[in-house]
């Protein structure tokens, strides 16, 4: 019979993917508030970087809790505490970066070992066989081969989704940053034009001179 995750994994999985996506869309939309966010600061593409991985577990967080059995949830752990320990060994190496008495650091560290040991004890109880058992009646209370469940559906689609968001964002600052330098360009044609006319042998007219 099929073994499941014990129901306080379940519940802090669940807590932690919902905080991570309003971290990730909050950096995809507004890359700006890294600072509120994270120990230091970010350039814009970096931060949006940070956003798009972090949701990338989201699918495996809530498929894995979804589904509820060990054998489905086993891969999806390993790469989700993989990314934490390496969380974890990246904060250690810019040690200096973190404000001893800060949320963020607490957050960071604290959360991180949290997450650490909710990821890796269901790997390691599960390989022992001491997870909670099935029941009969439950769904994939068998051991079954791997087919396309319904949650996988939800998981593309809202990697679809977080595509497009990403896609509209980047089109939206593309658009706003073509429009100022298209601004700029014309303002300095002008200047040149009034400032420096090709035949310096014709004087100037008009309020045009007093923006040289």
């Amino acid at each position: 019979m099929e073994m499941r995750l014990p129901g306080w994994v379940r519940s802090i999985v669940a807590i932690s993917a919902l905080m991570q996506l309003g971290f990730g869309i909050a950096l995809l939309l507004h890359p700006a508030r890294i600072s509120e966010l994270w120990p230091w600061t970010l350039p814009p593409l970096t931060a949006r970087l940070l956003g798009a991985s972090t949701l990338v577990s989201i699918p495996l967080a809530f498929l894995s809790i979804g589904i509820n059995r060990y054998r489905m949830a086993m891969i999806p752990f390993v790469m989700m505490l993989t990314y934490r320990v390496l969380q974890l060994v990246a904060g250690v190496i810019h040690i200096d970066r973190f404000a001893a008495n800060s949320t963020l650091t607490l957050n960071y560290f604290g959360g991180g070992l949290l997450m650490l040991v909710v990821f890796a004890y269901p790997l390691i109880a599960g390989s022992r066989g001491r997870l909670p058992k099935a029941s009969a009646e439950a769904p994939f209370a068998t051991s079954m081969p791997w087919r396309p469940h319904p949650l996988l559906r939800d998981g593309l689609a809202f990697l679809a989704g977080a595509l497009i968001v990403l896609g509209l964002a980047s089109h939206s600052r593309r658009q706003r940053e073509g429009a100022v330098v298209r601004r700029q360009g014309h303002d300095a044609a002008y200047r040149a034009a009034v400032c420096f006319p090709a035949d310096r042998t014709r004087p100037r007219h008009g309020s045009g001179l007093g923006r040289c």
